[in-house]
């Protein structure tokens, strides 16, 4: 599993900073192509870390069988509860979807 520790909570359904009814995905099994095509610009404070490049890691895993939590690296509880209680509050967990 890849952890990734950034400046954001996880991956939301929309810009959280343009958007006040921007959702968290919690779990994401799936990764569009657009999504992974997207423009951002650097210069926004959405993409400084670039969110696509991410989403492309995300991606390359899903399609290797493997996982990818991201979440904040400025508030480490949801990391620390993710990988030490086994419990997620907040951010994103990566993981194919085995139906």
């Amino acid at each position: 599993m890849l952890i990734i520790l950034s400046d954001i909570k996880g991956y939301f359904d929309k810009d959280p900073n343009k958007h006040t009814d921007a959702k968290l995905r919690k779990i994401v099994s799936h990764i569009e192509e657009s999504e992974l095509n997207a423009d951002y610009n650097p210069n926004d404070a959405f993409a400084t870390g670039g969110i696509v490049t991410k989403l492309k890691a995300a991606n390359f895993l899903l399609n290797h069988d493997r996982e990818m939590f991201l979440s904040s690296g400025f508030d480490l509880k949801a990391a620390k509860e993710f990988l030490m209680d086994g419990i997620q509050t907040e951010g994103t967990l990566f993981k194919r979807d085995l139906k």
